[in-house]
């Protein structure tokens, strides 16, 4: 056959085979993380908020649990973010982000989505409005937010990898992605204020109080896993944007005869729901207890029983330090740091929906167990990241080497790449084409050239 520029299937199956493969490195690393110390998974709590929740969502769907067990933390962040705080001086609010992730439409992404916001649309009144809506500019936060200030806005958002494409091309979403990282922290930016709530400085630069604005901005989003990941860059975990995201990923759950059918609708009203009700109970008096020691939107300090703060802090290094380790180095220590915070504020949360005063032990052990889960699902999408750069480098590569059908140097592949891809890249790539047998060394001229073989049927 004629030598072409493409990558077929059967190629690309033999090259993801190899041990260089990212995807492979990170779910090694993936299953090394744990952050207990013997006997003390036995003292994990198996009744907390999470679990009703994820009981009462398996009976309205069959998606993943995880994806149930991120809706929970959803529902939570959202209600006391409004009340409480971490006890420490910075990021000391209780936001937390959520992106789940599945390969088709069967892994009841929607759905699962839909549960929590109908909770949260239902828990709404005229003293407490959570839901921002699914479509969002600059300009229009400019407006919304300082006007709730101190109170929570959810901004959720159904195929992710749409909106972080739209990010970057469209102009009326200019500088969203750089808002929403500044949001995460707490705070209204001075500049999305401008025209609306006045200024910061008076006339003749004289310099005036800053009227001060806060929110509790929570996102979540939901895509497909290949489609994401595709338009995700290593770029978006060093500006910390993807940092803040708790990910969950999971495959969709097998079709069978039983979960494809459909009874027929009687027309009959629908029966009460029992468990959610009970849900709703909970989340309602909660809010209320915590209600009557602040008020929405004035953050009480939640503090850690001593022990509890200890083990936090063990903990917290024991995410962070082995991501410094690997050569996934630059997309993981940032995402870890991130994910020591959202451990702490995980913890708080449990505490707050139980109308406890101070964080305990169970709480900490709790928030630990669901950040190991979160730990692995984040390896998992750099993994997939750095997969689809290692699949571009050997495309690319390999494309070189079949346009030139009397071979290649070395030295003329490294000076055509060497401007984009550090040397230990173009060296990956050469080694796994060449262990794939679709390139060879030839000997010519005294030189050893790289020659593409003859494809695989």
């Amino acid at each position: 056959k004629p030598i072409t520029n493409s990558i077929q299937d059967a190629e690309r199956a033999r090259l993801d085979a190899s041990e260089e493969n990212p995807r492979l490195k990170a779910q090694k690393i993936a299953e090394a993380i744990d952050l207990f110390q013997p006997g003390e998974r036995e003292k994990i709590p198996s009744d907390t908020f999470v679990e009703r929740y994820v009981d009462w969502a398996k009976t309205c769907t069959d998606a993943p649990e995880v994806y149930h067990r991120l809706g929970a933390l959803t529902i939570l962040t959202s209600i006391f973010g409004e009340f409480g705080r971490c006890p420490v001086p910075r990021d000391a609010n209780l936001t937390l982000w959520f992106m789940i992730l599945g390969p088709t439409t069967r892994a009841r992404k929607t759905t699962t989505m839909n549960l929590w916001v109908d909770i949260l649309a239902d828990m709404q009144n005229k003293r407490y409005q959570y839901l921002l809506g699914s479509d969002v500019t600059a300009e229009a936060l400019a407006i919304v937010l300082p006007k709730k200030d101190g109170r929570t806005s959810v901004f959720f958002r159904d195929e992710a990898h749409g909106l972080f494409s739209e990010q970057d091309k469209k102009h009326y979403l200019a500088g969203l992605k750089e808002r929403f990282t500044d949001l995460y922290g707490g705070r209204v930016p001075l500049t999305l204020r401008a025209g609306t709530m006045g200024t910061t400085y008076g006339d003749d630069d004289e310099e005036t109080p800053a009227i001060k604005a806060r929110t509790n901005f929570v996102m979540s989003v939901a895509g497909t896993t290949e489609q994401t990941t595709q338009v995700l860059t290593v770029k978006d975990y060093e500006s910390g944007h993807l940092a803040r995201f708790i990910v969950a990923v999971a495959d969709p759950p097998p079709m069978t005869r039983e979960s494809m059918y459909t009874p027929q609708y009687d027309g009959s009203d629908e029966a009460f729901d029992g468990m959610r009700h009970s849900l709703i109970n909970t989340l309602e008096d909660a809010r209320d207890f915590w209600s009557q020691l602040t008020e929405p939107g004035s953050l009480k300090m939640v503090n850690f029983e001593d022990d509890a703060w200890d083990r936090l802090q063990d903990a917290v290094w024991d995410l962070y330090h082995p991501a410094t380790q690997h050569e996934m180095k630059d997309l993981m220590e940032a995402t870890c740091k991130r994910m020591g915070d959202s451990l702490m504020r995980c913890a708080v949360l449990f505490a707050m929906v139980e109308r406890r005063p101070k964080v305990n032990m169970s709480h900490v052990f709790k928030a630990m167990e669901l950040a190991e889960e979160w730990y692995s699902n984040a390896v998992n999408v750099a993994g997939r990241i750095m997969h689809s750069y290692w699949k571009r480098d050997q495309d690319e590569v390999l494309s070189m080497i079949r346009g030139r059908p009397d071979g290649v140097t070395q030295a003329e592949v490294y000076a055509r790449f060497r401007a984009r891809l550090q040397e230990k890249e173009i060296a990956s790539a050469l080694n796994v084409i060449l262990k794939s047998n679709l390139v060879a060394e030839v000997p010519m001229g005294g030189r050893v050239r790289y020659k593409a073989t003859k494809r695989a049927t």
